[in-house]
């Protein structure tokens, strides 16, 4: 998909606010703004697919990674995690220990004013971004470049407030 605009989100408790799946299609110019929501499993996912029940690709075939995003913009995205589900939940468990899952290749990505609020009782190991199975891939965080080479480099943040992909 792309040319797409989103303004204004807000959302409680989803189970991920924005989820962008790519092996080998585009997602390109995509603009979001002003997003405010609670996440019981990602706040944003790009995983491509990985950990679906039914796999879309093998990982041995795509050596260089999977994914072909580009052209996004993120301004002013405020999340949560939710842990407490209700009592009747029938849906899959909360488990919202990282906000921003990044596996796969992006070009022109970047979000500004970030915020990842923390909630009472919340595990010591949630992070706000955690980026792996992606090569040749440098991301600035608040000002520090951070670089995977391979698919088997993990990048971890606690927070930030601005990141980009070039």
């Amino acid at each position: 998909f792309e040319d797409i605009s989103l303004e204004n989100l807000y959302a409680e408790s989803c189970h991920t606010i924005i989820r962008m799946l790519s092996v080998t299609a585009a997602i390109k110019n995509i603009r979001i703004k002003n997003v405010y929501a609670g996440f019981r499993c990602y706040a944003i996912n790009l995983d491509g697919a990985r950990y679906c029940r039914t796999p879309l690709f093998a990982e041995a075939d795509y050596p260089d990674g999977v994914g072909h995003v580009s052209d996004i913009s993120i301004e002013n995205f405020t999340c949560y995690p939710v842990f407490e589900l209700p009592e009747d939940w029938k849906g899959s468990p909360a488990n919202p220990r990282v906000a921003l899952m990044f596996e796969s290749t992006m070009h022109n990505f970047s979000i500004s004013g970030f915020r990842r609020i923390s909630v009472p009782n919340e595990p010591s190991d949630s992070l706000a971004l955690k980026a792996t199975n992606l090569v040749n891939e440098r991301i600035c965080a608040d000002g520090k470049d951070y670089i995977l080479s391979n698919k088997d480099d993990v990048l971890r943040l606690e927070n930030f407030a601005e990141l980009r992909i070039e």
